[in-house]
């Protein structure tokens, strides 16, 4: 079924971040090395070749 929207891209991004738990860059880098966690990368291919890719993440 097709639905019609008059929202920004950027308010739909807003809606769907809402509520969503953040850490910080420095609590990430304590986490990576726990096998407890697990990071997935969703960085489209050409973020990957400008900025690299996160180490032990797995790739979207």
């Amino acid at each position: 079924m097709t639905q019609l929207t008059t929202k920004s891209a950027r308010a739909l991004i807003a809606e769907a971040v809402d509520g969503l738990p953040s850490i910080t860059a420095r609590e990430a880098l304590a986490l990576v090395a726990d096998d407890q966690h697990i990071f997935v990368d969703l960085s489209d291919q050409s973020e990957k070749i400008k900025t690299c890719i996160i180490s032990g993440a797995v790739s979207s």
